[in-house]
């Protein structure tokens, strides 16, 4: 359904996140051909089959306004998963940290992780991300700053990037991703392949009224489990594995 600026769509679970991408850079190309400038929001409703669709049309315009437009400042990317029990996980980030090019950064980590798993052999098969994605929360609580009170400056995290880094590194060659695999990975390239996971998990704030490109984008210290999740959820397509 097209009703003037706005755009709504029922999709697969493996094409939603492109689809978005996709019709915000066909907003941009019409406005762009206009010699006009634009942002396009968008959020993205992961739902139970059983849910009902109102329920979704009505959080969706929530997501929409409320998270990517207020909390990220517009021309974001919002997403939440419902499962049976509630909702599961919510991220959101600003487009041009949510994407890479034309692809979303957070699917082509989840193909990524998708590819290890079909990779690890025996009777741990399937299972390495899980294991990985598992220790995750105990150590982004390990890695993130102590919470500041409402209204106070975030405190320093503990650890810097590079240490943040090494040690997730040690996690994910521990959980199993080298089983099967030649050759072996070694901490650097688990680096490499933890880099932008890390990073979609820094919660990013724009402000539409900077027009300084160096001052429009706020990264926080904290890391949020959720875009980890997330990554994890689009990996398994939405299954759940024990």
């Amino acid at each position: 359904y097209a009703g003037g600026d706005d755009v709504l769509a029922l999709l697969p679970l493996e094409d939603a996140l492109q689809c978005a991408a996709a019709v915000r850079q066909v907003y941009l190309d019409a406005f762009g051909a206009q010699g006009l400038q634009s942002t396009i929001s968008a959020a993205v409703e992961y739902a139970h089959v059983k849910m009902p669709l109102t329920r979704i049309l009505g959080d969706a315009h929530k997501l929409l306004d409320e998270v990517a437009k207020d909390e990220r400042g517009r021309d974001a990317l919002a997403v939440r998963v419902w499962k049976p029990g509630g909702k599961a996980l919510e991220w959101a980030m600003p487009w041009e940290w949510a994407l890479d090019g034309a692809e979303v950064k957070l699917s082509q980590l989840a193909a990524q992780f998708a590819r290890d798993d079909a990779t690890v052999k025996g009777k741990e098969a399937d299972r390495f991300s899980s294991k990985f994605f598992y220790k995750i929360r105990e150590r982004f609580d390990l890695l993130n700053p102590p919470r500041c009170k409402s209204g106070q400056p975030e405190e320093s995290a503990i650890f810097n990037e590079s240490d943040a880094l090494s040690l997730l590194a040690v996690d994910y060659l521990a959980s199993g991703v080298n089983e099967g695999r030649e050759p072996k990975l070694k901490i650097k390239d688990a680096e490499e392949i933890l880099r932008p996971l890390l990073q979609q998990c820094r919660p990013v704030t724009r402000d539409p009224e900077e027009q300084d490109e160096n001052k429009k984008f706020t990264s926080s210290q904290r890391l949020e489990v959720d875009g980890a999740l997330l990554i994890r959820f689009l990996a398994h397509k939405g299954v759940e594995r024990s």
